[in-house]
Order: structure tokens, then sequence, then C-alpha cells
């Protein structure tokens, strides 16, 4: 597999399984509309990542759903895949993003801070970013940082959900402490009979944005 289909598999949303979701998370999901970070936890196969699927495909919203790997510890790598993601989903729109050159290597803060300042431009709000896997990204990696400034930096109606095997990752104390996260977790996806609905019978599995 080549570089740009690589990237590709990593940024295209993973299609709906058949079988059914809970409307009530969804309703939870639109009152978080006024958190940033939304980290939603829990052991493999309880539905996260269907969750976020049907939620973005019931109310038709724009989105960017990156699937997060090891490589991702680096952060060049995954600025370069939102890079991509970006420009896939607006194909007929002529703009550059700045890339993490070594001239930034000891500066990711200010990076950080240029970089998603120009990718929320062309995001139609409202919209999702989707880091999926989460638990792939090391504890000691910058990528913690990056995803913080992002965080500060989103325009209002703009959420970052987080899908995770894992805890909310301890870097992100600080966004906790100005109540800017909200936590999703395995005890939540308990369903009621007059809770669930069919999952989406057609779901887009491409980037949106």
């Amino acid at each position: 597999m080549n570089a740009e289909v690589f990237v590709r598999s990593k940024i295209s949303r993973p299609p709906i399984a058949k079988g059914y979701y809970c409307t009530e998370l969804h309703d939870l999901l639109d009152e978080l509309r006024s958190r940033q970070l939304i980290v939603i936890s829990g052991p493999p196969g309880i539905g996260k990542s269907t969750l976020v699927s049907t939620y973005i495909e019931s109310g038709n919203l724009p989105s960017i759903w990156c699937q997060v790997d090891k490589g991702d510890c680096d952060p060049a790598n995954f600025f370069y895949c939102l890079d991509v993601a970006i420009h896939e989903a607006k194909p007929h729109i002529n703009f550059t993003l700045p890339h993490l050159s070594r001239r930034f290597s000891q500066t990711l803060d200010e990076f950080a801070k240029l970089f998603f300042q120009q990718f929320y431009q062309h995001m139609e709000i409202p919209f999702l970013i989707v880091l999926d896997n989460y638990q792939e990204i090391a504890d000691n990696s910058d990528l913690h940082e990056a995803i913080r400034v992002a965080c500060t930096k989103l325009p209002k109606g703009g959420r970052i959900v987080i899908i995770t095997r894992e805890k909310c990752p301890p870097s992100f104390a600080q966004l906790r402490a100005q109540n800017m996260v909200a936590i999703i977790e395995s005890q939540d996806f308990q369903m009621t009979p007059s809770k669930v609905m069919p999952s989406p019978p057609h779901a887009q599995t491409e980037t949106t944005a």
C-alpha cells in the first residue's frame, strides 16, 4: 500500500454496521454542543465508532474522521493527514495550509495555532473532527499538546471527538479544569427498548467538511 492510499484509508469514515443505535446517546451528544472536546471511552465492540458515525449521518454533519495510529505520535504525520482530509473534502478550492517543518520543531504550540486557525476557516459549521483509536497515542506524545491547542482554537459550533479504549488522557487535565471536556463511558451505552433505532440504511463513509 503506497503512502497516498494509506492516508486515504486513515481519513475515511468507517461504514456503519447494520444494527441499532441508541437515540438517547445522540441526544446526549446534542446536549454537549458547548464542550470543545468529547472523549468516548470503553472496550472494543460496545459501539463507540457506530455512535459517532450514526450521529454524523443522521444529522448530516460536516466532519473529518481520522483513524489515528502509532505513527501519529509524530505530530507531523497527524497534520499531514488533516491536510489531505480537508483538501479531499474541498477539491475545488485552492488553498495551502502550513507544513510542520524544522523551523517549527521547537515551537509546536505556535505551529498548531497557525495550522488550526487556517484549517477551521475551511470547515462548515457545525462540524466534528473525529480521532478514532486514540489509545494508540503514547502518553508522552506531543500530539496531545497539538490537540489541546486545537480545542482552544475551535470556532463556536466546532467539536473534537476522541474515541478510545482507555480513559481520558491525563494530558487533557487543563482542558477538563476549564470545563471544556465531556466524557462518555461504557456505562452510558446501556440501551432501553424505547431509545433504540435502526442504523441509517445508507451510510456516508467519505470525509466531508
